[in-house]
């Protein structure tokens, strides 16, 4: 590379920048930008809004099973002030009948249903087979909502029951375990809740997906 050349004007520029006004601070690039608004924290987020889930029809049959494959729909509360739609396929082996039956409950996932999902441990029905169960040792994908930066450890919890023929509803909470999230620096664990419905038979709950 050839040397650099002196350029003649630089003098001449300086002068005229001392003659109007050496006592000006220097500029820095950037400083005439506006200011850039806080990053969202946690704190930031909306209350979520407690929203029932529907209530059951009063011609249920209380001799129904609940085995099956169901495709459960949750809408959950994010924590940056919108909804994260979360899906699963919740397969259900029911043992025994009526009040005192059992039931265990996997979730797979439905891009890839031929895969077992993790399933909670059987868990009694009452006497109108209501169930609270939760399922550990889920991997959350960071497709799952633009919340995550990478996959996560997760568990769900599901208290539901039936409502109509071959649909079940009730409340979800998906609890997210040392996750890496986009609104704060480092791992942290949160639970996200919401209400869920689960179709054995496409259009069986009222409203539903």
């Amino acid at each position: 590379m050839g040397a650099i050349r002196r350029m003649p004007w630089l003098p001449i520029v300086a002068l005229a920048a001392l003659a109007t006004g050496c006592g000006d601070p220097p500029f820095e690039p950037g400083s005439d930008l506006p200011d850039e608004a806080p990053p969202a924290v946690l704190s930031d987020a909306p209350p979520i809004q407690d929203t029932p889930p529907p209530a059951p029809a009063p011609d249920l049959d209380p001799a129904e099973r609940l085995d099956g494959d169901y495709a459960l729909a949750a809408s959950l509360q994010s924590p940056l002030g919108d909804a994260i739609e979360a899906r699963f396929i919740a397969r259900i082996t029911q043992s025994g009948e009526g009040e005192g039956a059992t039931i265990a409950i996997e979730l797979a996932d439905p891009i890839e249903p031929d895969v077992t999902g993790p399933t909670a441990d059987p868990v009694a029905l009452d006497a109108d087979r209501a169930f609270y169960a939760v399922v550990p040792g889920l991997t959350i994908d960071p497709r799952f909502s633009d919340l995550l930066r990478a996959p996560a450890a997760g568990e769900v919890t599901l208290d539901g029951r039936p409502i109509a023929p071959d649909c079940l509803a009730g409340r979800l909470t998906l609890a997210l375990i040392d996750a890496q999230v986009t609104v704060v620096d480092g791992p942290i664990s949160l639970s996200l809740e919401g209400t869920f419905t689960a179709e054995r038979t496409p259009g069986a709950c009222p409203g539903g997906p």
